[in-house]
C-alpha cells in the first residue's frame, strides 16, 4: 500500500482544528487514519478494519469518523525517495 494513493477525508467537525483527524479506506478493507498536529507538524497514521456490519455505506471520513473493528493500531510509513 502506498500512502500517497490514497484519498484521505476530513469529516467537518474535524476541519480547521489544530489537531486534523483525516481517514481513507484501501482495497484490503481496512481504515486508515491520518492525524496531523499543525503545531509541531507531525503526522502519525493507524489502522484499524473496517465495520462492514455497522458501518455507513458512504464514504470513509465524508461526515463522520469510520466505524471499525477493535482498536487502531500504528502504521509505521515509509515514504519512498
Amino acid at each position: 500500500m502506498n500512502i500517497e494513493d490514497l484519498t484521505f477525508l476530513t469529516p467537518p467537525r474535524n476541519q480547521g482544528q489544530m489537531i486534523e483527524v483525516a481517514y481513507a479506506g484501501d482495497y484490503q478493507g481496512n481504515v486508515i487514519k491520518r492525524v496531523h498536529d499543525r503545531s509541531d507538524r507531525t503526522t502519525q497514521y493507524f489502522i484499524a478494519p473496517f465495520d462492514f456490519e455497522n458501518g455507513d455505506e458512504g464514504p470513509i471520513g465524508l461526515n463522520s469518523p469510520p466505524a471499525v473493528e477493535g482498536d487502531w493500531k500504528p502504521l509505521k510509513v515509509v515514504k519512498s525517495l
